[in-house]
């Protein structure tokens, strides 16, 4: 892996698939440009879903 970071090396087809598949991606979202816009919409979701927990404690006590 750290040879493939400091490209000392290329990564074979194979390489690829079981890194995808550690990651639990497909090939096409580790080649996709549009990976950060999808971080920020997982991020945006995490706090409405921190704000309705919290709501949901708050009912609850």
């Amino acid at each position: 892996m750290s040879d493939i970071e400091r490209d000392k090396t290329k990564p074979s087809l194979d390489t690829l698939f079981t890194i995808c598949n550690v990651l639990d991606i497909s090939l096409v979202v580790l080649f996709s440009d549009s990976i950060e816009v999808d971080i920020k919409e997982l991020l945006k979701l995490m706090d409405v879903l921190s704000t309705d927990t919290k709501k949901f404690s708050r009912v609850n006590k």
